[in-house]
């Protein structure tokens, strides 16, 4: 099984699986709002920069690099 890791650690064109988010309840709502919650799958397309650019569900999103800290993920 891969290891678990935040996913500002993630490199660039890598499928990862969302396993939890260490987050405040505001913060929770924000990205299940976003599409992202435990158990989906999203892509890390870049990973420089002040932010980290995903795609979830065919949607393109930038997440800062603290929040990115906050979401736990598996490598798939």
């Amino acid at each position: 099984m891969s290891k678990i890791v935040s996913l500002d650690a993630v490199p660039e064109n890598t499928k990862v699986k969302v396993v939890s988010i260490d987050a405040g309840l505001g913060l929770q709502r924000r990205l299940i709002n976003m599409g992202i919650v435990p158990g989906v799958e999203i892509s890390v397309i870049s990973n420089r920069g002040g932010s980290i650019i995903v795609n979830v569900f065919g949607s393109t999103i930038a997440i800062s690099r603290g929040i990115a800290k906050k979401i736990l993920v598996q490598i798939i």
